[in-house]
């Protein structure tokens, strides 16, 4: 089990899982050191309409419950990386928790590798051998050609 996410770096911060399961019931306290604050209040955070960071947050709505100790309940229904805030005397204090998917993704099968220009012999060999450490059962090497008919002497 990870440990409880610490998301600030002042002795102020929220603690709670960083990964859990969809349905799972959470519990985020705000804390300072040992002892537990009571935020005015908790949100959800969501990207930013013209998203320009490299931070990803789902866009699902997590089921949020505030509680009278001052703690938060969220549950996710789906899969993905959603980001919480307590707020608590005008300053916002953040944590994300990551829900992966009930089930791997499907196992990749294989890969497309695609040359233009100029035909090199080593390309071929280095892709099948990097599609094959990455375990795809295939790989296609296509090599892209063009002819202009319209030109004398061009082909």
């Amino acid at each position: 089990m990870p440990l409880p996410l610490r998301a600030q770096t002042s002795a102020v911060g929220i603690v709670g899982p960083t990964t859990a399961s969809t349905s799972q019931t959470l519990t985020f306290r705000l804390m300072n050191g040992n002892q537990q604050l009571a935020p005015d209040s908790w949100r959800q955070l969501y990207n930013p309409d013209r998203y320009t960071g490299n931070e990803y947050v789902s866009s699902f709505d997590l089921q949020l419950q505030p509680n009278a100790d001052g703690s938060l309940t969220a549950t996710a229904r789906y899969p993905g990386r959603y980001k919480i805030a307590a707020i608590q005397g005008g300053q916002q204090y953040t944590a994300a928790v990551v829900v992966p998917p009930a089930q791997p993704p499907v196992k990749m099968k294989g890969l497309s590798f695609v040359m233009s220009g100029v035909v090199n012999r080593t390309y071929a060999p280095s892709a099948i051998a990097l599609a094959s450490h990455i375990g795809a059962d295939w790989a296609q090497v296509e090599a892209n050609v063009c002819m202009d008919l319209n030109s004398p002497g061009v082909y």
